[in-house]
C-alpha cells in the first residue's frame, strides 16, 4: 500500500468489510477511474485510498527491493484484484492468489488470473509443503488482526512454505510518524496495553460503510521476535525511515 499513513487499508479481502473492496474494485473496472476508498479509524480520522493502486502494471517502489527474492512456487496471500498474480503468471512464473472474498477471486479470474481461490490463510488454507513464496505485499502482514493473529499467520505460512523458501512483506512502523493524531491513537492503544500498530478500522465506497476490523501494522523490531517464534528469521529489512518498509523471512 503505498504511503505510510496509520490507516492504509490492505490489499486483502476483510472478512467484514462487507465487500467494499470487491464493490470498489468492480466499479474501476466498470470505467469509475477516479474511485477511491474511504478508509476510518475508530477514533474518528480518516483518509481515501485511490482504487486503481489495486490495478497496477508494476510492483510499487519498496516491494520491487525484495521482489527480486521470489522463487519457485508462489502465493499471494489477500491477492485482492490480482495484481501480483497476474503479472508473474504474464512473466512465466508460477503464480497462485488466495484471498477471503469470492467476489474478488471472480473479478481476479475475469482478469485472466488462472490459480486462484477463496480461501483463509489462517485456517490452513495454504496447505503444507505446497510454495516456495508467500507475498504479503499491500500491507498484508496485518490480517492476522492483533499480535497473536500475526504469530498465527506466521506458523501458518511456516507450515505452508517449503524450507528454503522465503516470506516476502511490507508493513508500516508506526512509531516513524510525527502526526499528532497517530501519535494520540499510539498512546491510547499502549494505555490499553495493545501495541500501537494495533488498528480498528473500517472501510467505505459510494456511501456504504463496513464493519470494524482490526489490522495490526508492525515494525521490524516488533516483528523480529514474533517470526523467531514462528520458526523464521528475519533476514533482510528495506526501509523508507518515515514509516513504510518491506523485509524478507528466510
Amino acid at each position: 500500500m503505498p504511503g505510510g499513513d496509520d490507516t492504509a487499508p490492505s490489499e486483502a479481502a476483510i472478512g467484514t468489510d462487507g465487500g467494499i473492496l470487491a464493490g470498489a474494485c468492480r466499479a474501476y473496472l466498470d470505467g469509475r477511474a477516479d474511485a477511491a476508498l474511504r478508509v476510518e479509524r475508530d477514533d474518528g480520522y480518516w483518509d481515501t485510498q485511490p482504487v486503481e493502486f489495486y490495478f497496477a502494471a508494476e510492483p510499487q517502489p519498496l516491494e520491487a527491493t525484495v521482489l527480486d527474492r521470489a522463487m519457485g512456487r508462489i502465493v499471494d496471500v489477500g491477492c485482492g484484484a490480482g495484481r501480483h498474480v497476474l503479472r508473474l503468471q504474464q512473466a512465466g512464473r508460477n503464480a497462485a492468489g488466495i484471498d477471503l472474498d469470492p467476489a474478488l477471486i471472480a473479478l481476479c479470474r475475469e482478469r485472466g488470473c488462472r490459480d486462484v481461490v477463496a480461501g483463509d490463510v489462517l485456517s490452513g488454507g495454504l496447505g503444507e509443503d505446497a510454495w516456495d513464496t508467500a507475498l504479503l505485499f499491500g500491507n498484508d502482514l496485518g490480517l492476522g488482526g492483533t499480535a497473536d493473529g500475526t504469530t498465527r499467520l506466521l506458523a501458518a505460512l511456516r507450515r505452508a512454505i517449503r524450507p528454503g523458501g522465503v516470506v516476502l512483506l511490507t508493513s508500516v512502523d508506526v512509531a516513524e510518524t510525527e502526526t499528532p493524531a497517530h501519535l494520540a491513537y499510539h498512546a491510547a492503544r499502549r494505555a490499553e496495553g495493545r501495541p500501537p500498530g494495533e488498528l480498528v478500522i473500517r472501510l467505505g465506497f459510494d456511501g456504504t460503510t463496513g464493519s470494524w476490523f482490526r489490522w495490526h501494522h508492525l515494525g521490524p523490531d516488533e516483528l523480529r521476535p514474533l517470526a523467531e517464534d514462528a520458526g523464521w528469521h528475519l533476514d533482510t529489512v528495506q526501509a523508507t525511515g518515515h514509516g513504510p518498509y518491506a523485509a524478507v523471512l528466510a
